[in-house]
């Protein structure tokens, strides 16, 4: 006997009854649209909304003719994903995806991309099977570098045909070539610079970084702090930066330079992560949102400097947690990740239980007491 796959027939109105209210949860803590929700009040509104800039960004990302990915790119977009990536990167992940899995290259249980609980999940695997497409030779574009010594050489792209040529291998929205790339948008704001180590500790390692935006990121587009940079690349290169960047020491540099030791700053963040695994014990949470949450306890102290650092100096007409303790970072962590019904609904009994741990921060340092 046959068997067939049946691929319901996709529908846009059908998506927002499933999904309105989660998204909607999401959209609350997505800095970059909830300026433009907070007013939103009625459910026709707040349907109409999430229609036209959430799920319809979505679509467009979808490669299927049939959008049979797009609950998937909700999915991930629930689970802490920013929509500018799942637009511009996830587009050529899903490409790739899908015709592997046509031409049967991918092994169950890889092959269902339900079992995906995050895009860095997906992306992690599709990274490990070869390209499909003859990859043609790509443009330069215009590009100055803008310095070089033994350890890194910096490139600073000036159109979308650069940066993409430079952040090849990388899941920047900057380097996309299938669907939206970003480069214009950002660099609008200011210049945006590459890094290239002259001798990589690692396959792939490269480095972007974006003041104006409060951006360093690494190849796979995770958080990198300032120091962690400074650190790899030398003395001479933070000189070149502290330099290049106007007011870079005081904006990224001396701010967030609490807990020198990342084992002690480690530690007080799991302390706090002891709270909120108390917080999730007593309540009604399904079991797979409350593992995900626990997950943030398990940060590194260079994953926690980089929260720390993009949020240092955001004030609350932004709809962002200002930071001034330790347990503020952390909140906001759980809620950048991890947002849903539980989050919306205990958020300030989260805030006022984990600000019990007593961690202050005071010129800098961060305490426990």
């Amino acid at each position: 006997m046959r068997h067939y796959e049946f691929i319901r027939e996709y529908s846009r109105d059908k998506t927002v009854e499933n999904w309105g209210k989660k998204i909607a949860a999401r959209v609350q803590q997505d800095r970059t649209l909830s300026s433009n929700f907070k007013d939103i009040k009625e459910p026709e509104q707040i349907d109409e909304f999430v229609a036209d800039f959430i799920i319809k960004p979505l679509e467009q990302a979808d490669p299927t003719k049939n959008k049979q990915y797009v609950q998937n790119l909700i999915k991930f977009y629930i689970a802490g994903e920013q929509l500018e990536d799942l637009t511009s990167t996830a587009v050529e992940y899903l490409t790739k995806f899908h015709k592997l899995k046509a031409k049967k290259m991918i092994p169950s249980p890889r092959n269902d991309i339900n079992r995906y609980a995050n895009f860095g999940d997906f992306a992690s695997v599709i990274d490990e099977y070869p390209d499909l497409e003859e990859k043609e030779s790509m443009p330069k574009g215009e590009a100055k570098e803008v310095y070089k010594d033994a350890n890194v050489r910096i490139i600073s792209p000036k159109d979308k045909e650069a940066a993409c040529y430079y952040g090849q291998g990388t899941r920047w929205c900057t380097a996309a070539t299938k669907g939206q790339n970003l480069f214009d948008y950002y660099n609008k704001e200011g210049p945006m610079y590459i890094l290239i180590p002259t001798k990589p500790q690692y396959n792939g390692e490269k480095y972007q970084i974006h003041t104006a935006s409060r951006q360093f990121m690494n190849q796979t587009d995770e958080r990198v702090s300032p120091h962690k940079i400074v650190d790899r690349f030398g003395e001479d290169f933070k000189a070149w930066l502290f330099k290049t960047v106007p007011n870079f020491e005081k904006k990224f540099f001396q701010e967030v330079e609490f807990f020198p030791d990342d084992a002690k700053l480690e530690s007080a963040w799991q302390d706090i992560g002891k709270i909120v695994n108390a917080l999730l014990s007593s309540n009604s949470i399904a079991n797979d949102q409350a593992s995900s949450i626990r997950e943030v306890a398990e940060m590194s102290a260079d994953e926690i400097r980089g929260l720390a650092s993009e949020y240092e100096d955001y004030d609350a007409s932004e709809e962002v947690p200002v930071l001034g303790d330790l347990a503020t970072v952390y909140s906001w962590a759980v809620n950048r990740k991890f947002t849903g019904a539980y989050l919306e609904y205990n958020e300030e009994e989260l805030l006022y239980d984990v600000q019990g741990i007593k961690v202050s921060y005071k010129d800098g340092n961060f305490t426990v007491k």
